[in-house]
């Protein structure tokens, strides 16, 4: 199995034109980090969501059931 050290230059290569454009556009490395803190909070918020749905829904069924 590749160490990281082994993938990383592998990685970095394919994430370059990426970066390259998001610098000529004039996105920060802020910017990029302050998107996904946010991304990861809503991802968390609808990952939250859908179990307190799945939970509410599941102890129905079963109430109606028994």
């Amino acid at each position: 199995m590749p160490t990281l050290y082994a993938l990383k230059p592998a990685f970095r290569a394919r994430l370059r034109p990426l970066a390259d454009r998001l610098a000529r556009a004039g996105v920060t490395a802020n910017q990029i980090t302050f998107l996904a803190a946010a991304l990861s909070i809503a991802k968390g918020l609808v990952v939250a969501r859908l179990l307190a749905i799945q939970r509410f829904s599941f102890h129905t069924v079963r109430y109606f059931w028994t």
